[in-house]
């Protein structure tokens, strides 16, 4: 499935392949202090929320997300994040992350983030899916190039 950031094409996400390693550092950060039972403001909450649905994640896995938060309510939780799938809320941009205090990342963390074109967490994903097609391409080239051809074994 392939998710697209309304106005930019450039941050065209699959889905299908998509692995928690390609997850934005907000992201991830988000899910590691809900597990680690820090209390992550509204902000944060909704913007994992959404970034999950964006992503075509289960909605049960991102009730899961939730589960060590210190407040979590099994069906305040479903019910929120049912509103959040169903409604289709975007997920928000790197700007209004910095400024709710949702991004761990300081200048110099990470050379993906401190890119300029770099302001929304849907193109930090598409960015690595495609570094890893990229690499995968490369890799396939070079074995194509190690194996001798059928010509040179006859």
């Amino acid at each position: 499935r392939h998710t697209r950031y309304i106005g930019d094409w450039s941050s065209d996400v699959c889905s299908s392949d998509l692995e928690e390693d390609d997850w934005p550092p907000c992201m991830r950060k988000a899910v590691a202090d809900l597990s680690a039972g820090v209390n992550v403001n509204h902000f944060g909450r909704l913007f994992l929320a959404s970034m999950a649905s964006t992503l075509a994640l289960p909605q049960e896995a991102c009730v899961d997300f939730f589960r060590g938060a210190p407040d979590f309510d099994e069906g305040t939780t479903t019910y929120q994040v049912g509103h959040v799938y169903q409604h289709g809320y975007t997920p928000s941009g790197c700007g209004k992350l910095k400024v709710n205090h949702n991004c761990p990342v300081l200048p110099g963390d990470d050379r993906l983030c401190d890119q300029p074109w770099l302001d929304h967490p849907l193109k930090y994903i598409r960015a690595t899916q495609r570094r890893k097609h990229r690499q995968q391409q490369a890799e396939a080239s070079q074995e194509r190039k190690e194996e001798p051809s059928e010509q040179a074994r006859v």
